[in-house]
């Protein structure tokens, strides 16, 4: 299998494996993890002014999971103890920021697939969400908790408290990955650097040896071209080593 090389994939992969080293060492101890992470608005719902519907705060922290974090999709709904089906409920209703653009199917498979009818395999039994409520007419207007896990106040806790752990270890792992690709951006422009100074070099090598073969005019255009070449690579070596040390210090310095 090819492997995924963008940060978010590594990232993923880096807090994969660092959910796995938690269980393991959790196993090896036979201890329990706690959460000790205080919970904002003291784990209760943030109420919308003028009554209706109000939030969770596990609704928000699934929703921060989902835009700004490496924590796969299957993992925060985990989290929050949902279905992946009822999580991407949320995200088309409410207008979460989509993680991947989505790519318009092809005429061909579009003119294929009108008329047809989705079937369910035999034995197929579909996935059922949680949360949803009934509100009396006599209620209407008033705060009510709507969200992920309404109706389980303290399974609602320790969801979002699972959230925030899971948020500072994605965090932690989003900073290693960007760590490793400074790292690889550096060595690039360092063999960039490199290969600019060894062709300097062998310019200048071969005007020793064969000042015939080319004007001094000639030479010295060439050689200022090149020259300028490997000061552009070593002024941006220098950047990304600043970078890269900059990230290593937040990383690992604190």
């Amino acid at each position: 299998m090819t492997r995924r090389s963008s940060t978010r994939a590594q990232a993923q992969e880096f807090y994969g494996q660092m959910v796995r080293d938690a269980d393991d060492q959790a196993s090896r101890t036979k201890e329990t993890p706690t959460l000790t992470l205080p919970l904002s608005g003291g784990g209760k719902e943030s109420v919308a002014s003028g009554g209706g519907e109000t939030t969770t705060d596990l609704t928000a922290r699934a929703r921060a999971l989902y835009e700004g974090s490496a924590v796969p999709v299957r993992e925060i709904a985990r989290l929050a103890g949902v279905s992946e089906r009822t999580l991407y409920k949320y995200v088309e209703k409410h207008g979460w920021k989509k993680r991947y653009a989505r790519v318009p199917r092809g005429l061909a498979a579009a003119q294929a697939n009108r008329g047809q009818r989705w079937q369910a395999k035999a034995g197929f039994a579909p996935v059922k969400g949680v949360g949803g409520r009934f509100v009396r007419r006599d209620d209407i207007g008033k705060p009510f908790a709507a969200g992920l896990k309404a109706i389980d106040p303290a399974g609602e806790a320790r969801a979002a408290a699972a959230c925030d752990e899971a948020e500072r270890t994605a965090a932690r792992a989003e900073a290693e990955a960007e760590l490793g690709r400074l790292h690889r951006e550096k060595m690039s422009v360092w063999n960039a650097a490199l290969g600019a100074l060894q062709k300097l070099i062998d310019l200048r090598e071969e005007r020793k040896t064969n000042p015939q073969r080319m004007s001094p005019e000639g030479f010295d255009v060439v050689e200022r071209a090149m020259a300028l070449s490997v000061a552009a690579a070593t002024d941006a070596l220098e950047a990304v080593q600043a970078e890269h040390h900059r990230a290593f210090e937040r990383l690992y310095c604190r």
